[in-house]
This record gives structure tokens, sequence and C-alpha cells, in this order.
């Protein structure tokens, strides 16, 4: 199984869409709604503003040359920030999430990086690897209302 960057992430996105959907259906990022064509709008934006060498990340794994999995990750000087993945249910014998993360947390130790965050959500599998919860801040942000003139 190999664990490759997509060198052009704008065209390769509609895959990544494709495989986070047939793991999530309709819980998904992008079901066939306004909210999931707003969060497509938001990853092809996000990947037309970084460009391909961006900080923003989209991982294939493949097993001879059928992509399996897929994820996004933010790179950081420390580190990756996993933002959100998907599979292909079909090929669930060959535990393509579980292989997917150690692959990507053996790179981030490959490229010297002090850390692998596995970001908001205590869903299980995060503890198994090794995840701590963080306090997480939010900011509300709002336009003041226009002056009139």
């Amino acid at each position: 199984m190999i664990l490759a960057e997509a060198t052009d992430p704008l065209a390769e996105l509609d895959a990544f869409v494709e495989l986070h959907q047939r793991r999530w259906g309709d819980d998904g990022l992008f079901p066939s709604t306004q909210g999931g064509e707003q969060s497509r709008t938001l990853f092809r934006r996000l990947f037309e503003l970084f460009g391909p060498d961006g900080p923003l990340r989209l991982t294939f794994l493949t097993v001879n040359d059928r992509r399996i999995a897929a994820g996004i990750h933010f790179e950081t000087g420390d580190g990756y920030l996993y933002y959100n993945a998907g599979i292909d249910p079909a090929a669930r014998d060959l535990s393509p999430g579980v292989v997917m993360t150690a692959r990507f947390i053996q790179r981030a130790i490959a490229a010297g990086k002090q850390r692998v965050d596995f970001l908001r959500g205590d869903e299980h599998y995060k503890y198994e690897w090794g995840a701590v919860d963080e306090p997480i801040q939010r900011i509300l942000v709002r336009r003041a209302a226009e002056v009139p003139d």
C-alpha cells in the first residue's frame, strides 16, 4: 500500500469527496444538499487559495493503483492537523483507515514533526492512537452593522 500526496489536489478533490461519501453517506460533509455543496465549494476555494504546494494537503492510500482511502490535512511547522478522511468500504478487509493513519504518523515522524493532531471530536479511534483532549477555543466574529451615510 502506498500513501502519496495528490500532485493536483484541486483536480483530485472529487476523488476525495467520493471516498468520503462512500464511508459517511448522508452523515458526511458532502451530501447532495446545499450544505454539501457549500462544503465542496469551501475545499475547492481553499485548494485554489493555497495552491498545490500550500499547507492544505490531500493524500491517497492506494493498492495496485486503486484508491482505497483519502485524507485531507494541514501541514504546520511542527506537525500535521488531520482534518478528515474517507475510505472505500469495499476495501474494509484491508483496514484502510488504520493503514492510512499509521502511514501518516510514520510520515510525520520521518519529517521531524512533533505532533499529529486529530482536531476536535471524541471519536474512539483517536484515543487508540494516543490522542489527548485539549481545550478548544471558540471565537465568534460578527460584522458591525453598516453605518448610514
